[in-house]
């Protein structure tokens, strides 16, 4: 049996009181970013939201959209597209290179990529996807946020391989890439492998 010789605090919470806690904290996290009276970006790109068979992905394209949505972003400057899920729709989206063509003269380019737990070699389709577009949008000046996510390395020699890329592609980018996690251990790891990104700790989208 387990005891808490001191009470939580959190223990004393409800579940409404859990979830709006988390919820706000999410939100002042990433307002710096993602702010919608702080960017000069036209647009919002959502890179690849997942709305397949998977129910947790689903409720994490709510969760993310919800977020956005109260950091004063407008439903027509949200561009959701596809890199990889997104094309299992539905809604069928238009693929992320029709908006990665061009950068608006004068303006922000922004973009944040969906949240979940496949950063890593676990599932590898998605996350190569991933790795490629980041590649794509820091080049065309973008700024990123990535979602929180959930990371797991079952290869070392991928994760040390994958560091040097990011790495290097962040160190041409200073400043341009924000990656969110949902665990502390996932947190930790980050900052270890991609010194040269910011790393946030935040609750998972879905909240």
């Amino acid at each position: 049996t387990f005891v808490l010789s001191t009470p939580a605090p959190w223990l004393s919470l409800s579940r409404d009181q859990c979830s709006t806690g988390l919820a706000r904290r999410l939100v002042q996290s990433l307002a710096p970013f993602l702010s919608r009276s702080k960017s000069t970006a036209r647009r919002l790109l959502y890179v690849d939201p997942a709305t397949h068979f998977n129910v947790g992905d689903n409720l994490i394209v709510e969760g993310t959209l919800r977020l956005i949505r109260a950091l004063g972003w407008r439903d027509e400057e949200i561009a959701p597209c596809s890199i990889y899920q997104g094309a299992y729709g539905p809604p069928v989206l238009e693929e992320c290179g029709a908006y990665t063509q061009f950068k608006d003269e004068g303006r922000d380019a922004l973009a944040i990529w969906h949240g979940g737990g496949n950063w890593g070699d676990l599932y590898r389709e998605p996350h190569d996807a991933r790795m490629a577009s980041l590649g794509t949008l820091l080049r065309m000046n973008y700024t990123v946020v990535g979602m929180p996510q959930s990371m797991r390395y079952q290869n070392r020699e991928t994760a040390k391989k994958e560091a040097a890329y990011l790495n290097e592609l962040v160190e041409a980018s200073p400043g341009r890439l924000i990656l969110c996690w949902r665990q502390k251990n996932s947190w930790q790891e980050a900052r270890s492998l991609f010194p040269a990104v910011q790393h946030l700790l935040v609750p998972d989208a879905a909240f």
